[in-house]
């Protein structure tokens, strides 16, 4: 309820929508699989959590106006070549909508560097090097220009593969898979809290890595000290179960 509201009053765009998505996994693990409950009660207490955890992003929705002009600014965005905001920065040359209003920053910001942050993968497969700042790197080596130091694209993932290349990505996708797959094993097989705990943590990184730079400094190392805990405890668990059997 504190998170439902605390989404609704912060009115952060992408929160509500882990949170929406993050509520309804809840009532699959919690509601759907409880013999505490009959059809009834379970179709109930269901709809009564898909409508309460709905409420942040409609709210969300109708408030936020990036929303609106998001479908509209994603093919100018999308031409880099003749809309050079993206790296320039000038505010003199900010991108139009049709009725003659500036693109909305972050809608744009974000699809502009996705799309080049793909370019620049494509250019080297094999990554250019590692490092948090690796995006601004990108624009240094590949655009020539000199005062993007320290940018990052908004998204880990296109970030971590300019830096490592397809088969750093393909090694860390393994690595997320193999976590988030043993962990939902150990889960239905034993109930083990701890491994449920484990694909939360493990989930929530790595969608909200897609649209943000969270693979870099401490939030980085709070994923893996976090992850390494949850993990030792499943396993601590496990093993305990495994004996009283």
């Amino acid at each position: 309820m504190l998170c439902i509201f605390a989404s609704i009053i912060e009115g952060i765009r992408f929160g509500v929508v882990s949170l929406f998505f993050m509520s309804l996994t809840a009532v699959i693990f919690i509601v759907i699989d409880n013999p505490k409950f009959d059809f009834k009660a379970k179709s109930l207490i269901s709809l009564a959590i898909v409508i309460l955890c709905s409420l942040p992003l409609t709210q969300n929705i109708k408030s936020d106006t990036r929303w609106v002009t998001l479908i509209e600014t994603i093919p100018i965005a999308m031409d880099t070549e003749n809309n050079t905001f993206w790296r320039d920065e000038n505010y003199n040359n900010v991108p139009k909508l049709t009725d003659g209003t500036d693109v909305n920053h972050s809608n744009y910001m974000r699809v502009a560097w996705a799309v080049k942050g793909i370019e620049f993968i494509t250019n080297d497969i094999f990554g250019i090097g590692y490092g948090k700042n690796i995006f601004g790197h990108a624009i240094e080596k590949y655009e020539k220009n000199n005062t993007v130091r320290g940018w990052h694209s908004h998204s880990a993932i296109i970030d971590f593969t300019i830096g490592v290349g397809l088969i750093g990505l393909i090694i860390w996708l393994l690595f997320i898979s193999k976590i988030i797959i043993s962990s939902t094993s150990v889960f239905i097989n034993s109930g083990n809290y701890f491994s449920l705990l484990t694909i939360f943590i493990t989930s929530g990184f790595f969608i909200r890595s897609i649209i943000d730079s969270n693979m870099r400094d401490h939030m980085f190392k709070q994923f893996f000290l976090i992850l390494g805990i949850a993990l030792t405890l499943t396993f601590y668990e496990y093993k305990k179960k495994q004996k009283e059997l």
